[in-house]
């Protein structure tokens, strides 16, 4: 079978099994085409990308559709969009949304399968333009800064309709006079003008938020039938944004400040439309959960309305008895909470101000409920951690552990408890991204260290992420435009793309190290709620870790 065939053959299959897919005639409407760069099963659980799908098709003159990077392991069928089964080549507008920095090597991969020129500078007048969006790139772009011609920094819901009506009105204008009259729009960045110029002679680009939540609330526009992400047996829906906590190495309690939450009359009816539409599990979606006004309120309503619903986690420090039982009533059984570190030093370093009788008391709390199912995250390799740091993981694991054991409701009902132990990485924009990333060496014992405290442990599931992955993620995170020619040369040589990765990992110990503070970052022109002169306060007075 040809491969464009298997292409339309596989993406009818899945629209197919889809409930709320937009299909509309291409007559006289400008066309979009809407990517997440990973496989079908992990976008279609990415409120982010669900949103501009509905933002984008509920305008009357534009017609949207989706694609996504082909899962057909190493005969890679081409690109098609998911309603109509046509090339990218074809439409007006190739728009990403992009959520994790490893999924960028994946935007080159999509426009090479699309018959596209990688790099913007060579693209033809008649290709579609490529801008790119998501939560990744407006923490850091500059790895893609060759490929795209304007990137969407910020909360897409407030840029989206501004660009779209300019695109409309510009349709024939030329491609260089189209983006000068995008780079008026907040936060529009055009790597193009920006590409020869060093970092204090960019312009800074302010990165715009959504004042009024309640003006669109994400939700699961289309859910999906048999190819099953993490929470799509669930209606997701968006509670809230961004985090009031402040962890020093969290970028979205930075990049989505300020935190914000939605009315609870602004939300029933969200609920009440999915459920007359036939759903009857929610995922409720957001950072800092526990910290809305109306959750208690919100969970007891579901309850009411005889519908299930999961939190995609919570913090100990709001878990009552009475939350629960809610949680308990409504259907939940496992519960998801971030200690971080095993020492009160070490979360008192992130400013995660937890100590350890409210991790125990949640954790005794859960199960004398009948929540039986925890998992708990932790970092490894933060800046200042010692020996006694990973061994307080440890113990209190085993403390969890033994509470979850002495105080079920019955010797016969089973625990399960999951620790993931990820390794720090900087991140831009928070007070951490001048901190250092351990060292591969460093990273790989510590690991060997905790699975053998661990594993013996009945009951407990260990998972730890693969120290070389996160060095390549925290190359992208913390990388300047020059990444973007390593990322170029793994798509030219699709066949050693891990040999590159490797040799780049071991040529940069630079981009690991601490970083300079009184050098310009290389995504320091971006401007978010929090200035870069509070993150550097905050940083220096981690003490430590500085």
């Amino acid at each position: 079978m040809p491969a464009s065939r298997r292409g339309k053959t596989a993406s009818s299959c899945l629209i197919t099994g889809e409930r709320g897919a937009v299909v509309k005639e291409w007559g006289g409407r400008y066309p979009v085409a809407l990517g997440y760069p990973n496989v079908y099963q992990v976008g279609m659980g990415n409120l982010g990308f669900l949103s501009m799908y509905a933002i984008l098709n509920a305008h009357p003159q534009i017609v949207a559709e989706r694609f996504f990077l082909p899962d057909g392991g190493q005969k890679k069928p081409p690109v098609l969009t998911l309603e109509s089964g046509r090339p990218l080549s074809a439409v007006r507008l190739i728009l990403f949304s992009i959520s994790f920095e490893r999924d960028y090597l994946h935007v080159l991969e999509i426009l090479k399968y699309s018959g596209l020129a990688l790099l913007a500078d060579d693209r033809q007048p008649a290709d579609p333009l490529v801008m790119v969006g998501g939560v990744a790139t407006f923490i850091n772009p500059l790895p893609l800064s060759f490929f795209a011609d304007a990137f969407l920094l910020g909360e897409g819901e407030r840029q989206v309709p501004q660009v779209m009506e300019l695109l409309l009105a510009g349709q024939q204008m030329k491609k260089s006079e189209l983006l000068l009259s995008l780079s008026g729009v907040p936060g529009v960045y055009l790597p193009n003008s920006a590409r020869k110029k060093s970092v204090e002679d960019c312009a800074p680009v302010k990165i715009p938020h959504c004042s009024d939540l309640d003006r669109f609330v994400p939700t699961s526009v289309v859910t999906t039938a048999g190819f099953a992400s993490p929470l799509s047996a669930s209606y997701l829906v968006e509670i809230n944004r961004g985090c009031p906590r402040g962890c020093r190495f969290c970028a979205a309690g930075f990049v989505y400040r300020p935190f914000r939450n939605r009315s609870l009359p602004s939300l029933q009816p969200i609920f009440e439309a999915a459920m007359e539409n036939g759903y009857r599990h929610f995922g409720l979606i957001g950072s800092a959960l526990g910290d809305y006004p109306h959750l208690k309120e919100l969970c007891s309503w579901l309850v009411r309305k005889g519908v299930a619903f999961s939190p995609a986690s919570l913090r100990v420090d709001c878990l009552d008895a009475e939350l629960l039982e809610l949680l308990r009533a409504g259907g939940v059984k496992t519960l998801t909470v971030a200690p971080e570190a095993g020492s009160f030093r070490l979360r008192k370093l992130i400013h995660k101000q937890l100590n350890e009788e409210q991790i125990l008391t949640a954790s005794r709390l859960a199960v004398m409920t009948g929540i039986y199912q925890l998992k708990l995250y932790f970092l490894m390799g933060l800046p200042s951690e010692t020996v006694e740091d990973l061994d307080d993981i440890f113990y209190l694991v085993s403390k969890i552990r033994k509470i979850m054991l002495d105080h079920r409701q019955s010797k016969q009902k089973s625990i399960q408890l999951t620790v993931s132990i990820n390794p720090f990485i900087p991140k831009p924009h928070t007070p951490m991204q001048w901190a250092a990333f351990a060292g591969l060496k460093s990273l790989q014992e510590k690991q060997q260290y905790m699975q053998k405290l661990l594993r013996p442990l009945g009951n407990v599931k260990l998972e730890m992420e693969n120290p070389w992955d996160a060095a390549w993620q925290a190359m992208l995170s913390r990388g300047n435009r020059d990444m973007g020619r390593l990322l170029l040369a793994m798509v030219e040589r699709p066949q050693s793309p891990r040999r590159l990765i490797r040799e780049a990992i071991k040529n940069s110990a630079s981009l690991f190290a601490a970083q300079p503070l009184d050098i310009p970052l290389p995504w320091s022109f971006m401007q978010h709620h929090t200035s870069a002169e509070t993150l550097l306060h905050m940083y220096q007075q981690l003490g430590p870790c500085s």
